[in-house]
């Protein structure tokens, strides 16, 4: 099982065949395709639940407000940016949607948020290369659910200023 989660890092991380990987840990290159498409569905749905805390509510959220409100950001939960993973592989009928615009390879762009201590709050399922900030910002259920107030409608700037005085 180590070989096989190993082999799944490796392929994600360094972009190595899966014959790389078969050469490596003597498991067959098939084994570790297979592998590789269930270690990224628990990776997506087990791991992410585990690993990503997504606060919804005021006393979540408290955690993550202190730095920034010691920064003089009261209310802000965490920072948010988009980056690009680029992936080599991309299939050519896909391939000018993933072009990044920042650079000639083909990306997946992914919103992601995270305190000041570097914890992963949430992150988008992604996008092709091409969109930019602008718009996986306006595709972003939780950064939309904060604006709507939807999410973290118990959280008010001006409270969270007179809490810190």
């Amino acid at each position: 099982m180590k070989l096989l989660v190993l082999g799944s890092l490796r392929y994600l991380g360094r972009g190595w065949t899966f014959d790389d990987i078969e050469e490596c840990t003597a498991v067959s290159a098939d084994v570790h395709r297979c592998f590789l498409h269930k270690f990224l569905d628990f990776g997506s749905t087990a791991l992410y639940d585990e690993y990503v805390l997504t606060p919804v509510n005021l006393p979540e959220a408290r955690s993550n407000m202190s730095k920034y409100a010691q920064a003089g950001f009261p209310g802000c939960v965490g920072s948010s940016d988009c980056t690009h993973i680029v992936t080599d592989r991309c299939q050519y009928n896909l391939k000018n949607n993933h072009l990044g615009g920042k650079s000639s390879l083909t990306t997946r762009t992914f919103n992601i948020m995270c305190n000041h201590r570097h914890r992963i709050l949430h992150s988008t399922r992604g996008g092709p290369g091409r969109w930019n900030n602008q718009t996986m910002v306006r595709l972003d259920r939780f950064i939309s659910g904060i604006q709507d107030g939807s999410i973290l409608e118990d959280v008010n700037c001006l409270d969270m200023t007179r809490m810190e005085s």
